[in-house]
């Protein structure tokens, strides 16, 4: 109990000093060393209150203790400046952009350089050749970050320990640095067993297993972190508490029934725990689930009973010791707050389940059984949704009002994910065939998971905004946090994994095989051919990007801009979940907006063949895409004709000729012509004014379409093309709302009967069998 109090005075001293920042930390040593002091010189029966601010008086002089200044701070938005440090965690993809963090040893601007001893965090090219441990040197702008109304992202970096952000950096790599090459390692291996996931399971259900059991959901697309996010689903996508005691329970359990003793079978625990804490990520919440679940390994090995609340004190004291920061990391508060609810609700949740499950089914069985175990497993999600909601409310000031049916109908489904996934990337370093197995018997669950969770965002009002003051929110939090640890009793730790598996029957493995093939079968149901071509102009941020399929079920893919998580997100939602292969992918024109995404695509998909209009870049990336590609690549002009065994007919009307590699590649862009029957698509891609203006001239009775897509910018767009063209749907792509708005009001005065779609809206589809077309968008 006394470790309780200890931890509620340190971290109320953390906070303190948070406002206080006039005080030094002498001020804040020396009242600790006066009260620690005094402690010892008061009767027992007070004692206990001045050890608490004693403790208090120890977190404030820690936090003070951290480093506030920043020289690159200072250098904010005064012009561009080189730096030169070592990338000290793996860098992260975001959309088309690289996050790289380094710690910075020198900075040069004007051509002085000084030496530094700071963290900064990058934003580069996604095809920036960088990895954990390497020493850099990075050039660019940094800038001051932004401040919401709720959520500042300046102190949210500050309490990373970053004070500076620097933009459109050009990256190079000058060395390595040894002392990270077991992180290196560590981290080589992580992606080595989530190529294992990636090489057998579409987007977005390889990027969310990968997230479930690694804490990377870097390769997740926006809209499908939006929709966890909305449906209050968030912590799905991080490892988590639950992570690191399934890994603790099953390790204890393998290594215990080792020939070993004890202390050895606990110390091996401990290594696995440790190794596994370094490949996620090492986060706070991260190390607060790893501290907790060493925490329990050790009380085993001294047999020892552990203390719930306790371990999460120490947890915490242990955590915030390092840094001190890690209080205010979202992370880790939605980490800590989500144990203690799983100590405080999840046993009464769980009962109340039962009572439900014996009220609907009375009689004894297989049923009542299943739903027993369904309820088990989602009480203690369905408790840690309390502790999120308040959280969501303070950062973000919004709540889920579906979070508890999503979480209640996804929720069971976690530990069969994490565990068959988990267990699949380890098999699959020595059996790929198998690890294949169970990783398509985890896409069923995966797939359903990402609908609920996506049915559950589409919801009007899924989520409400809430103008509770911040200070009120946290004081309520606050409040509970102390009531709670302050009443804390010996709770009753079970490990529901095991009892989950320990209790299935052969019915209900049997039932559980049956929704599988269930599943697997109406993916492909409903994603076979059906007859019909389809196109999909698809969301990529502006860029161009559109995937075909014809009425055979062949599949084309035209540009894909640079987005790769988005790219992939988007194939694995259209195609058949076992079609991992391209007929053809067109490049318009050799420009990283065009082709960004495709190198990704090359490593999940094969490609029948590359099409492109000849051109040659100066891009290194554009030459190992080229290079990457197994299979043929085709340089196509005016008069190439690819015909597919259904019919579908693809027309090349530009360039004229190969184009110079001096040339403008939106005068030679790839323009395509699709037929199918008496319905034609005209896709011009990126086309210049002056290209339009060229095929007005030399092709306008090919320009006839039901369906044109437009240039991706208005001001190329050339009237006499689009009068030749005469379409009855245009399609355009474009970046910000401003241009979407300018755009519809021209074509309103241009062309008032045509109907005009612009995939900033959303993704837009095109569906005919040759006769009739039909049209749906979906939104955001």
């Amino acid at each position: 109990m006394r470790l309780i109090y200890l931890s509620i005075g340190w971290c109320a001293g953390i906070i303190a000093a948070s406002g206080l920042t006039f005080l030094p930390v002498t001020v804040w040593l020396a009242a600790g060393l006066a009260l620690a002091v005094l402690a010892c010189l008061m009767p027992s029966g007070w004692r206990l209150p001045v050890v608490i601010i004693t403790a208090a008086a120890l977190g404030g002089a820690r936090l003070t203790a951290s480093p506030v200044q920043s020289l690159l701070a200072d250098r904010a938005d005064r012009g561009g400046l080189s730096i030169e440090g070592v990338v000290t965690q793996p860098p992260r993809r975001s959309g088309s952009t690289l996050i790289v963090r380094a710690s910075v040893q020198s900075v040069t601007q004007d051509g002085q350089t000084v030496p530094a001893s700071e963290n900064i965090r990058i934003r580069a090219s996604i095809s920036a050749p960088v990895q954990v441990g390497d020493t850099i040197i990075a050039t660019g702008q940094i800038i001051s970050p932004y401040v919401f109304d709720r959520f500042s992202y300046a102190d949210s970096l500050e309490r990373q320990g970053i004070f500076a952000l620097m933009t459109d950096a050009s990256i190079q790599v000058t060395g390595e640095n040894s002392a990270f090459s077991v992180q290196r390692g560590l981290y080589g291996f992580r992606d080595r067993l989530s190529d294992t996931i990636r090489r057998h399971l579409p987007e977005p259900a390889a990027g969310l297993l990968v997230s479930i059991v690694f804490g990377d959901d870097s390769t997740l697309s926006d809209g499908v972190r939006e929709a966890f996010a909305v449906s209050g689903a968030a912590h799905v996508l991080a490892v988590s508490g639950f992570n690191m005691l399934v890994l603790a329970s099953t390790v204890q359990a393998l290594f215990s029934r080792l020939p070993v003793r004890r202390e050895l079978s606990a110390l091996l625990a401990l290594a696995v725990i440790l190794a596994y804490t370094l490949m996620t990520g090492a986060s706070p919440a991260i190390l607060r689930a790893a501290l907790m679940s060493a925490l329990l390994i050790v009380g085993a090995a001294l047999r020892r009973k552990s203390f719930l609340p306790a371990s999460l004190c120490a947890a915490v004291i242990g955590i915030t010791l390092l840094d001190p920061n890690a209080l205010w990391d979202i992370g880790f508060q939605l980490s800590t707050l989500t144990t203690l609810a799983l100590w405080q609700f999840s046993m009464p949740v769980e009962r109340r389940l039962a009572g439900m499950a014996t009220w609907l089914i009375p009689r004894r069985g297989a049923t009542q059984s299943t739903l027993l175990t369904v309820g088990r497993l989602a009480a203690p999600n369905l408790a840690a949704s309390i502790a999120a909601v308040p959280l969501t409310a303070l950062h973000f000031g919004a709540i889920s009002l579906v979070s508890p049916i999503v979480s209640l109908l996804i929720v069971p489904l976690q530990p069969f994910i994490m565990m068959v996934g988990a267990s699949a990337t380890l098999i699959g370093l020595l059996w790929d065939g198998l690890a294949g197995l169970l990783l398509t018997a985890c896409y069923v669950p995966i797939a359903f998971t990402i609908q609920i969770v996506r049915l559950g965002a589409a919801i009007p009002f899924a989520q409400i905004t809430t103008d509770i003051a911040p200070t009120i929110l946290g004081l309520a939090l606050a409040l509970w946090i102390g009531v709670t640890m302050v009443a804390a009793a010996v709770p009753e730790m079970t490990n529901r994994a095991r009892a989950f598996f320990a209790s299935r029957r052969l019915s209900t493995g049997l039932i559980v095989c049956a929704l599988i093939l269930f599943g697997l079968g109406s993916d492909a149901l409903g994603k076979r051919p059906d007859g019909l071509l389809h196109l999909w102009f698809l969301n990529m941020g502006g860029q161009n990007a559109v995937l075909m399929r014809t009425p055979d079920g062949a599949n084309v893919l035209v540009d894909g801009g640079a987005m790769p998580a988005n790219l992939l997100t988007a194939l694995g939602e259209r195609l058949p979940f076992h079609d991992r292969h391209l007929a053809l992918a067109l490049i318009t024109r050799p420009a990283a907006a065009s082709f960004g995404a495709l190198g990704d695509v090359l490593s999940r998909y094969s490609v029948g063949s590359i099409v492109t209009n000849g051109q040659s870049a100066l891009d290194s990336q554009f030459a190992a895409l080229m290079a990457a590609h197994s299979g043929t690549i085709v340089s196509a002009q005016r008069g190439y004709r690819m015909t597919f065994s259904d019919g579908v007919h693809l027309d090349i009307l530009s360039p004229a000729g190969t184009p110079g590699l001096d040339e403008a590649q939106t005068d030679h862009a790839l323009v395509t012509t699709v037929q199918y029957g008496d319905i034609r698509f005209l896709l011009g891609g990126d086309a210049s004014g002056g290209l339009q203006e060229e095929l007005t001239t030399c092709c306008a009775d090919a320009l006839a379409a039901h369906v044109v897509q437009g240039s991706t910018s208005f001001g190329r767009i050339n009237e006499a093309f689009w009068t030749a063209a005469e379409p009855g749907h245009i399609v355009l792509h474009n970046r910000v709302a401003a241009e979407a708005s300018d755009v519809a009001r021209s074509f309103a005065t241009m062309l008032p009967d045509v109907g005009l779609y612009d995939t900033f809206y959303g993704d837009i589809h095109f569906w005919t069998d040759g006769t009739q077309v039909w049209h749906s968008q979906s939104s955001g």
